[in-house]
């Protein structure tokens, strides 16, 4: 904060964290004691919820295919080899109509 005072940089008070060895930044949770990366708890039951709703599901929508996307895609921010396993869910995305 001093740091941030010093060269007049504006920060809001409620959002500012630390010094801890985990902190949230960008929607993820950095732990610098194991050297992890992790999704938060919500957002992974979130993930789990949309995954076991498309499995679940007969047929699906464009919109639907779009969100399951959507929420990997965050995932993949943590986990860089996983875009390969969407890589087919992207194919089927572009095969389907407007």
């Amino acid at each position: 904060r001093l740091v941030f005072g010093y060269l007049n940089v504006p920060t809001a008070e409620h959002k500012v964290e630390g010094p801890a060895h985990s902190i949230t930044f960008l929607g993820v949770n950095l732990d610098t004691r194991p050297m992890q990366a992790r999704l938060p708890p919500d957002k992974l039951t979130h993930i789990r919820s949309v995954l076991q709703d498309f499995t679940c599901a007969q047929g699906f929508t464009k919109k639907l295919l779009q969100s399951l996307l959507g929420k990997l895609n965050v995932a993949m921010k943590i986990i860089s080899q996983g875009r390969s396993f969407i890589s087919c869910l992207l194919v089927l995305l572009s095969r389907t109509g407007p």
